[in-house]
């Protein structure tokens, strides 16, 4: 079954893979004009990868070994908007990188809106600059 649903949609697949590199750049492209301080100097792959679209994850749960990765198949599978998914997973990056998110931050103290939370008063409340740099240092505990 599996492999019927594959030789279905393979050459969408293909095609996804071929534009791979050519959209992500488009998508890091229209990020940094935007926001200037944004960085993607981690590994991003292209996978068939069964199980998701999009997702970021630490090599050996290694702080310092994070990698982007998209599922080809499954983003071809859900018929996803490339531009939006990878934007969408640029912006993740984004924000982890911003306020110093790692997994063990994330898995001791964070919620999955936490980064969101955080930034949604930092632009409506300047004092929250002080929450932000809380949060980075581990002063900040989440109930």
């Amino acid at each position: 079954m599996l492999f019927e649903k594959y030789q279905a949609i393979g050459l969408k697949i293909s095609d996804n893979l071929e534009h791979f590199d050519t959209i992500l750049a488009q998508q890091i492209h229209k990020y940094t004009q935007r926001f200037p301080d944004a960085e993607f100097n981690i590994p991003i792959y292209a996978a068939v990868g069964f199980t998701f679209n999009g997702q970021s994850d630490y090599i050996d749960s290694d702080p310092n070994n994070l990698i982007l990765a998209f599922g080809v198949d499954v983003i071809t599978e859900r018929d996803d908007d490339p531009n939006l998914l990878y934007s969408h997973e640029l912006f993740h990056i984004y924000h982890m990188n911003l306020i110093g998110l790692n997994e063990e931050i994330f898995l001791k103290q964070g919620k999955l809106t936490l980064p969101l939370w955080i930034f949604a008063w930092a632009e409506c409340c300047p004092k929250t600059e002080s929450t932000i740099q809380a949060f980075r240092n581990g002063q900040m505990e989440i109930t």
